[in-house]
């Protein structure tokens, strides 16, 4: 028998939420928004991204081949007041807390809180997760991989660069 005060089967997370498995910059935001990969469900929209060589793994930024699952999440005034936002963001980092065994590794996840969460609880939150899992995981294999960091001494250039010696002959005149 469940203890819960609802009598109900409560979803349970595990571990704790740290701050590499968050997307937190701007820039990494706008890196998954602007991929275009995007799942929507009545109250939130997923924006899926790979995990993307940052170059600073001690700053614990992803790197190519890691197993773990970031999340982001953004909530605008359109939610509600501050008390109402922080809360439907508490209710989605532990709805991730949740299901991240179950979402596909090496996912950058940023959630848009498209309405107030009102009077949902985090078994309604889950529950609207895990209707949303299957089109999350085929949108995710739908993604390209990484592009891998330059090899060390190799400067990535633009194409349509042209060679020094062209450019030190243009100045020279």
């Amino acid at each position: 028998m469940d203890a819960s005060p609802g009598g109900g089967s409560r979803a349970r997370p595990s571990g704790r939420f740290l701050a590499r498995e968050r997307i937190r910059k701007r820039s990494e935001f706008r890196t998954i928004q602007d991929a275009g990969h995007r799942v929507v469900s009545p109250a939130f929209v997923f924006l899926l991204g790979r995990c993307a060589a940052q170059g600073a793994a001690a700053q614990g930024a992803a790197v190519p081949g890691d197993r773990r699952q970031r999340l982001g999440i953004t909530a605008s005034r359109k939610v509600g007041n501050a008390v109402q936002r922080n809360r439907a963001k508490r209710l989605l980092r532990e709805a991730f807390r949740c299901i991240r065994t179950e979402l596909p590794s090496g996912i950058d996840l940023v959630v848009i809180v498209r309405q107030g969460i009102g009077a949902r609880t985090l078994a309604d939150v889950v529950a609207e997760w895990q209707s949303c899992r299957a089109r999350i995981e085929r949108r995710f294999a739908g993604l390209p991989a990484p592009a891998g960091p330059a090899r060390p001494g190799q400067a990535s250039e633009p194409e349509n660069m042209p060679e020094p010696a062209v450019l030190a002959l243009e100045n020279s005149c």
